[in-house]
């Protein structure tokens, strides 16, 4: 039949049909993208896009911690200037402090297994190491005059406990919620670093 002596009734049909075929073209190609791994991010920037991404919240756990042992690797190696200023690009959005949140449960969990997995003087260099750091973090913030990156300075002092209730919440869920050998591994870790530093300060 050709297509002049096609009736209106059969033009429509072959068009939703035509339509239909490209749709299914559109989604299944959409969805094979969607079920490659995203790349590895190459930028500090880079890691909360791929965090905030559909492929990378398809990863299995065990993937995406691979990716945020990347990411955490190149938030290390930001200057403190650097670092600042990402977390002042996040402060008016929720989803990148959520991704920062991601990346710094990331290196709680690899310090976590690292402990673990370290002999008696291994675990005590190691929880030496992460006290020093948060006390030299402490000390930089002091100097700073007490702020935060990407927080204002007026008003902090008022919004701390409210912060930290929320800290305890979100942590809350992830025991309740999160794989329960990890947890473990996690509640061992802190209640290490916490008798720790209170047997440096006798």
């Amino acid at each position: 039949m050709k297509i002049g002596t096609w009736t209106l009734k059969t033009k429509l049909t072959v068009a939703v049909m035509m339509a239909a075929g490209i749709t299914a073209v559109v989604i299944g190609g959409y969805y094979a993208w969607l079920s490659t791994p995203p790349p590895l991010p190459q930028t500090a920037d880079d890691v909360l896009t791929m965090i905030r991404s559909a492929r990378y919240a398809r990863l299995p756990e065990y993937r995406q911690q691979e990716y945020l042992d990347h990411g955490r690797r190149l938030l290390r190696d930001l200057s403190p200037e650097q670092r600042r200023a990402l977390y002042e690009r996040a402060g008016a959005d929720e989803s990148a402090r959520q991704a920062l949140r991601e990346v710094r449960r990331g290196a709680m969990i690899q310090r976590a297994i690292e402990y673990a997995r370290a002999d008696v003087q291994a675990r005590t260099r190691l929880l030496d190491t992460q006290i020093d750091r948060m006390e030299e973090r402490r000390a930089r913030r002091t100097r700073e005059g007490g702020r935060r990156p990407g927080r204002e300075r007026g008003g902090d002092s008022g919004n701390r406990a409210e912060r930290r209730g929320r800290f305890r919440e979100r942590m809350q869920d992830r025991f309740e919620t999160g794989n329960p050998q990890l947890n473990s591994l996690i509640g061992e870790y802190f209640r290490a670093l916490r008798a720790r530093r209170e047997q440096r300060r006798r």
